[in-house]
């Protein structure tokens, strides 16, 4: 019983990511508001399907551990780092009042101290400590230390 609401949860949060997803390429490229819904989100799952249909083989387990060690995680740390720096230069005021206008709900003080001070600087202490050499691990422990 357990396994089928697991795999019913993970369909469900994949039904909402390709949707979220899909909802996103049709507004930014105007082309495919012309094409059929349906037609395009079945021609974009199919493509996912054979991307990740090498993780089913022998070798699949060695492909998902280089995706999961180098395709994931730097590049998304870069991501929200550059997101962070987005924010601070947009300023808290104006990010909150957009947040507002899109979705109707004023932001608390917690968490605009965590968008605008905690994630950019655990964002850069992380990323320093990955470049910095072994020998000069203070950084990387002062990191581990407050994040933990």
């Amino acid at each position: 019983s357990s396994g089928i609401n697991a795999e019913y949860g993970g369909l469900d949060s994949l039904f909402g990511l390709m949707e979220s997803i899909l909802h996103q390429l049709r507004e930014e490229i105007p082309a495919l508001k012309r094409v059929k819904k349906h037609g395009f989100n079945a021609l974009v799952c199919f493509v996912m399907f054979l991307l990740a249909l090498p993780t089913a083989t022998n070798g699949g387990q060695y492909i998902i551990n280089l995706m999961d060690t180098w395709a994931v995680s730097i590049p998304l740390l870069l991501v929200a780092s550059g997101d962070c720096v987005g924010h601070v230069v947009l300023g808290i005021h104006r990010f909150t009042k957009e947040v507002w206008e899109k979705t109707g709900y004023q932001i608390g003080w917690y968490w605009q101290i965590c968008w605008m001070v905690l994630s950019p600087w655990s964002s850069s202490c992380y990323l320093l400590s990955l470049s910095t050499p072994p020998s000069v691990s203070l950084l990387r422990s002062v990191y581990r230390v407050c994040c933990s």
